[in-house]
């Protein structure tokens, strides 16, 4: 069992496997070079995932230990975040409270289709980072968020084969 991360480490953020309480750089555990980033990892999930997997069983080669690692968001600029509008149904009647509005229609109960929205990539930071409120900003509305990470191209997903395409979460 491993668990993907991003660590800081002399040559710059690297893909790490968290094994136990000890932190393996993924190229060196796996013996593919080309898995320099989470980004590459995911890129070729299915073959790193087996790789990583089987690497996890009996890890060999140079590890740190999970408390002396400097960890950086897991995918600290994911190609792109959509997240989905129903998750956002407590934030907005908070709005429209404060707005003095009454709450509009759920869509799902007005027969509509689930809508998403992007958020920009720069929005993930790691653990700990303190994160600059800008002087322009009256009000700082802030969230953690349940972020799904999807290992491969996917389309058409069944509810029985979308999870085939999760590789991990995080917050």
């Amino acid at each position: 069992m491993y668990k993907l991360a991003t660590v800081q480490t002399a040559q710059g953020p690297r893909a790490a496997a968290v094994i136990g309480d000890q932190v393996y750089d993924v190229a060196a555990l796996t013996g593919q070079a080309k898995y320099v980033s989470v980004q590459d990892v995911l890129n070729d999930w299915d073959n790193a995932h087996k790789a990583l997997d089987a690497a996890s069983k009996s890890p060999k080669g140079q590890a740190t230990p999970v408390a002396q690692a400097k960890l950086l968001a897991p995918l600290p600029l994911p190609p792109v975040i959509y997240c989905a509008g129903a998750n956002y149904k407590d934030h907005a009647e908070e709005m429209w409270k404060a707005a003095g509005r009454p709450p509009e229609p759920d869509p799902h109960e007005l027969g509509l289709k689930p809508w998403f929205f992007l958020k920009n990539p720069h929005s993930v930071v790691a653990s700990g980072v303190d994160v600059e409120i800008s002087n322009y900003s009256k009000k700082m509305d802030w969230e953690i968020e349940l972020a799904v990470i999807i290992g491969r191209k996917a389309r058409n997903l069944t509810i029985q084969n979308a999870m085939s395409c999760v590789a991990g979460y995080t917050c």
